[in-house]
């Protein structure tokens, strides 16, 4: 049967953790504060004890309720490497955990040219591939606050010989708006490698905290990912 050969790469979408509106004064100390200010705004309110919990909502084609994929190949659209690779690890170490081989395509296609109709197929016979599943980063959901104006004085003393002379100054840190990480949402579709199917399709919710760490992001992901996965029925459920 021939191998089924579709496009993976998606249209890159940028994305950061979180987001200032510059303010209104471009002075590295203002800079400074607000970074400051940016940082316990996120504490009061991102404050959520344990771990990061995902939601992962997914449709199955109904033909394919009867067939199990037992060999994957693992794609990560990210924008930037060093969490492209992290991000496939993360869930080939979760696919083999639940007793699925898995692998990265860093490792064996990596995303750095066109790869031939050819190339693919070798790779794919190499590992007797039977499927792929491919994760989008959809960016990050966030909150807008608003910093009010601060005020902050400052004595300056100078000393003569004969005099001691203190002047104060007040410098105004404008305030404004700023933009808090609370959510990371990603589309993830798991293909039939033999006729490039759409086997199954979820989305993910992420809920952030205070701590938020994106290899902490990436773990939640992965294994709700992979325990729907087994409860759909598209990879074995070991007991």
């Amino acid at each position: 049967t021939d191998v089924a050969i579709q496009s993976y790469r998606l249209p890159r979408r940028p994305y950061k953790i979180f987001d200032l509106l510059a303010p209104r004064n471009d002075s590295s100390e203002i800079v400074s504060f607000w970074l400051a200010m940016t940082l316990q705004i996120i504490v009061i309110l991102l404050f959520v004890s344990g771990c990061l919990p995902t939601n992962v909502t997914s449709l199955k084609d109904p033909s394919y309720n009867n067939i199990i994929f037992r060999r994957i190949l693992v794609i990560a659209d990210f924008q930037k490497i060093e969490e492209m690779k992290e991000f496939e690890s993360e869930m080939a170490n979760e696919f083999k955990e639940n007793g699925t081989f898995a692998v990265e395509n860093h490792r064996v296609l990596p995303p750095i040219r066109e790869y031939t109709y050819d190339e693919k197929v070798a790779v794919y016979k190499k590992y007797n591939l039977d499927g792929y599943i491919l994760i989008s980063p959809q960016g990050f959901q966030t909150a807008t606050v608003y910093v009010p104006d601060v005020e902050k004085k400052k004595t300056t003393t100078t000393k003569d010989s004969n005099t001691i002379s203190r002047e104060t100054t007040t410098a105004v840190y404008p305030g404004g708006e700023m933009r808090v990480p609370t959510q990371f949402d990603a589309q993830i579709k798991f293909v039939d490698l033999m006729n490039g199917k759409v086997v199954w399709q979820s989305e993910t919710e992420t809920k952030l905290n205070k701590d938020s760490r994106m290899s902490e992001i990436f773990s939640s992901v992965c294994s709700n990912v992979v325990k729907q996965l087994k409860v759909d029925g598209v990879i074995k459920n070991n007991p």
